[in-house]
């Protein structure tokens, strides 16, 4: 009986491992590609970005983005950098950037975006244009292959610059890129209470069957 206690609490443990903070599973890896121009992506390390080809796969990597709970309001989007999970595309004098979060309001706001149907075909599911919270009418767009954000024009050229292709990452899958699949950065308050939780339910759980365990050996004994 209590190697059974024993094994339901190991299992329990294990549920409660896989729910607890550390675990939870981020957005899929994606890449942004021009709508019309093929095989040309959003991208680029730290600093300025651009719409380019990718060739090698260093290349590759730095087009490759999650799209994330907004950091100034979860009800849009941010554009988490795969490969350094603390880096964000942000705007910045009008130009979009790939930059380290600070803590302060006004970087979160820079890259938070609302995600909202391509402007050029916004019945296309796969198609998505990037809208600035904290400058509405502005997207993001490529302008002589620079990502910049530009006030929205009425023109059909400009739609189609500030329209880009969600599609799967760019990265060879045998190519090792293990720091893609960190998870993004937790907020301290939320972690701390999180991991609170976890283990006032794992603590619970080992008091009450150890409390199960005695009970039952005394009415045995009893008996």
């Amino acid at each position: 009986m209590i190697k059974l206690q024993y094994r339901s609490l190991i299992g329990i443990i294990i549920v409660l491992f896989f729910l607890s903070p550390s675990m939870y599973s981020q957005e899929n890896p994606v890449s942004l590609q021009s709508l019309d121009l093929n095989g040309y992506f959003i991208g680029g390390p730290m600093g300025d970005m651009t719409l380019f080809k990718p060739q090698t796969e260093e290349e590759k990597e730095f087009t490759t983005f999650r799209i994330v709970q907004g950091l100034a309001n979860p009800v849009y989007v941010s554009i988490q950098a795969a490969l350094s999970p603390n880096s964000y595309l942000r705007h910045q004098h009008w130009v979009v950037t790939l930059n380290e979060r600070v803590g302060d309001g006004l970087f979160d706001k820079d890259a938070t975006f609302k995600k909202v149907p391509g402007l050029s075909d916004p019945k296309n599911a796969g198609f998505a244009s990037f809208e600035a919270i904290n400058y509405p009418g502005n997207f993001i767009r490529y302008k002589s292959n620079q990502i910049v954000l530009a006030p929205l024009e009425a023109s059909e050229s400009y739609k189609k610059d500030a329209t880009f292709r969600i599609e799967p990452p760019n990265w060879n899958g045998k190519n090792p890129i293990s720091v893609i699949v960190q998870s993004q950065p937790m907020r301290p308050e939320i972690k701390k209470t999180l991991n609170l939780v976890f283990f006032i339910l794992l603590s619970l759980t080992g008091i009450g069957l150890i409390v199960s365990s005695i009970f039952k050996r005394s009415k045995k004994s009893e008996s």
